[in-house]
C-alpha cells in the first residue's frame, strides 16, 4: 500500500506484508517516500548515489536521457519539501505524494518490485514545497524482501502538473538485457535498465504537446526551477496551457516481445492557478481551448525506441489501455470504436462501433467451455472532460467464427505530421486479410431479467383488475 493524498497530507510509504497466514498478516518492512513532518534537510541526499533525474531542458537541447543525482549541486537537494514559511524546517501539512495509481511489477527472478509513484502535491501551486520533491512522479525499484531502494528515476522534478507515473509497467528486454518499459503522464515513455535504472532510450510521441515556452518542466540543476510556485510564476502569469491536466500518456501499454504499443492524447486546456493556495486540496480551474482533441497509437521498436508506425484518431481522447495478441492490437477509443490493428504495420484490420465511449482496455480469455473471446466494456463514466458522463453500459463478448479472407473497405484518413494541419482527404482502400468473423453476444445482468419479469407481472395484475372492475366494453 501507499498512504498519502497529494494536497491533503499523510506521509506516503510502501509496505511489504507476509500473507502466508491470511488471517494474521504481518508487516515485514515499511519504506517512506516523503520526509517526516518535522523535516529532514538531507532527505534527497540519502539515496542520491543510486538515483537519476530526467531533465527536460537537457533532453530538449542535447537528447540526454538521464542526469545522475550526484551531478546535481548539493544545495539544490538540501531542504527538499520543507516549507519556506516554517521557522522550524517543517514540511507543510498538506504536502506529500499521491498513492500509486498503477499496478506493482515484480521480477520473481531478482526479487525486485517496480512501481510508478504518484504526483507531488499540492498542485499546481507548489509554493510550500520547494525542491525536487523526491520521490514524487518517479519510477522506483525496491528489494521485495527488505524494502530497500535498488534505484530510482524521477521523471518530473518538482512536479506542478499532476504528471505522475501511473498505469502499468512492463518487464521486457532491450538487446538481451532486462528492461522496464514505463509511460508517464508527462507524455514520455522510458526504457530503463531493470538492474540500475539507467535509461536505454526515451520516446516522446511526436503528436503530443510539449510545454509552452516559459513553462518548461524543471531542470534539477537549476535551483530557480525548483523554487517555482507554479509553472508560469517565474514569468508573472497565473495561467498556462497544458496538453491535458489528466495526462498525455495515461493508459496501459502493451508488449509482444518485439514492439511496445502505447496511446497518447491531446486535449489542451488553460489552467488558472490561485496565487495564494488554500491549506488543503489541489486548487485549480481549467478552461477549454480552441485546440483540437485527438489521439495517436504508436508501435515502438523495443530494442531501439524508434517508431515503427502510428495510427491517428481525430476528435477523441484515449484512456484505458491497449491489448496485443495474435498479431492484433485492440484499441478501445473514446469515439466509441474498437479498432483492430495489424501489430506489424498499424493497418486497420477491422473496426466496430458501440455507439458510446470505450474507456477500458479489452480483455482476452476463455469462457466456461474453453472458447476464446474478446471482452469489451462499454459506457460508464467518461474521463478528462470529453465524452458523455454516466452512460449505461454493458459487457460484450466478441467470439471467433469460421470465415476468413474477408475483404474490408475502410475510409483511411492520413494523419498529418503536424496535428495542427488538416488531415489529407479520405481514401478508400481494400484490405484483404485472413481474420475470423467476430460474433457478438451481449451479457445482460440478471437484475435486468428480474426487472423485465416484474414488469410483466405488474402488467398482468393491472389488466386483471381493469377487466374485473367492469369499466370496459368490447366494441361500441
Amino acid at each position: 500500500p501507499v498512504m498519502g493524498s497529494s494536497g491533503n497530507g499523510g506521509r506516503s510509504f510502501i509496505a511489504g506484508y507476509d500473507v502466508s497466514d491470511m488471517d494474521n498478516p504481518k508487516r515485514l518492512w515499511q519504506t517512506f517516500l516523503v520526509p517526516p513532518a518535522e523535516g529532514d534537510p538531507e532527505w534527497a541526499l540519502h539515496q542520491c548515489d543510486i538515483g537519476w533525474f530526467f531533465s527536460y531542458p537537457e533532453w530538449l537541447d542535447t537528447g540526454r536521457l538521464g542526469v545522475p543525482c550526484n551531478e546535481v549541486p548539493q544545495e539544490n537537494l538540501m531542504n527538499d519539501w520543507i516549507n519556506p514559511q516554517s521557522s522550524r524546517n517543517m514540511v507543510h501539512t498538506a504536502s506529500t505524494i499521491a498513492t500509486v495509481w498503477g499496478h506493482y511489477l515484480i521480477d520473481e527472478e531478482t526479487g525486485i518490485v517496480y512501481l510508478g509513484t504518484g504526483e507531488s502535491g499540492p498542485y499546481p501551486n507548489a509554493l510550500r514545497r520547494p525542491g525536487v520533491n523526491l520521490y514524487g512522479s518517479a519510477i522506483v525499484a525496491l528489494d521485495a524482501t527488505t524494502g530497500e531502494f535498488i534505484w530510482w528515476y524521477q521523471t518530473v522534478p518538482h512536479d506542478m502538473w499532476d504528471y505522475d507515473c501511473s498505469w502499468n509497467a512492463i518487464l521486457g528486454e532491450v538487446e538481451g538485457k532486462k528492461a522496464i518499459f514505463k509511460g508517464c503522464k508527462n507524455g514520455f515513455m522510458y526504457a530503463l535498465d531493470a538492474a540500475t535504472g539507467e535509461p536505454f532510450w526515451i520516446y516522446h510521441p511526436p503528436s503530443a504537446w510539449l510545454p509552452q515556452p516559459g513553462m518548461s518542466y524543471p531542470d534539477p540543476k537549476n535551483i530557480d526551477d525548483l523554487q517555482r510556485g507554479w509553472p508560469t510564476s517565474h514569468v508573472g502569469e497565473l495561467s498556462f496551457t497544458s496538453a491535458n491536466y489528466a495526462g498525455v500518456l495515461e493508459a496501459d501499454m502493451a508488449y509482444d516481445g518485439e514492439r511496445v504499443y502505447l496511446g497518447s492524447y491531446n486535449m489542451p486546456v488553460t489552467v488558472i492557478v490561485p496565487e495564494f493556495p488554500e491549506d488543503f486540496g489541489n486548487t485549480l480551474v481549467m478552461a477549454p481551448t480552441s485546440h483540437p482533441t485527438n489521439s495517436s497509437i504508436y508501435a515502438i521498436d523495443a530494442n531501439t525506441g524508434e517508431e515503427i508506425w502510428s495510427f491517428f484518431i481525430d476528435g477523441a481522447g484515449f484512456r484505458g489501455g491497449l491489448t496485443v495478441s495474435g498479431g492484433i492490437v485492440y484499441v478501445p477509443s473514446g469515439d466509441g470504436w474498437l479498432y483492430l490493428l495489424n501489430s506489424e504495420t498499424g493497418e486497420v484490420i477491422s473496426k466496430r462501433s458501440f455507439g458510446i465511449g470505450l474507456w477500458t482496455q479489452a480483455t482476452i480469455g476463455a469462457d466456461s467451455l474453453g472458447n476464446m473471446k474478446v471482452y469489451v466494456n462499454t459506457g460508464g463514466m467518461s474521463i478528462a472532460s470529453w465524452g458523455q458522463t454516466g452512460i449505461p453500459g454493458a459487457m460484450i463478448a466478441l467470439g471467433l467464427g469460421d470465415e476468413s479472407n474477408v475483404v474490408i473497405s475502410e475510409e483511411v484518413v492520413v494523419a498529418p505530421a503536424d496535428p495542427g494541419e488538416p488531415a489529407a482527404p479520405a481514401q478508400v482502400q481494400e484490405v484483404v486479410t485472413e481474420i475470423e468473423t467476430i460474433k457478438t453476444e451481449t451479457i445482460i445482468s440478471p437484475i435486468s431479467y428480474l426487472m423485465i419479469i416484474i414488469s410483466f407481472i405488474i402488467l398482468a395484475i393491472s389488466a386483471t383488475m381493469f377487466i374485473t372492475s367492469g369499466n370496459w366494453k368490447l366494441g361500441s
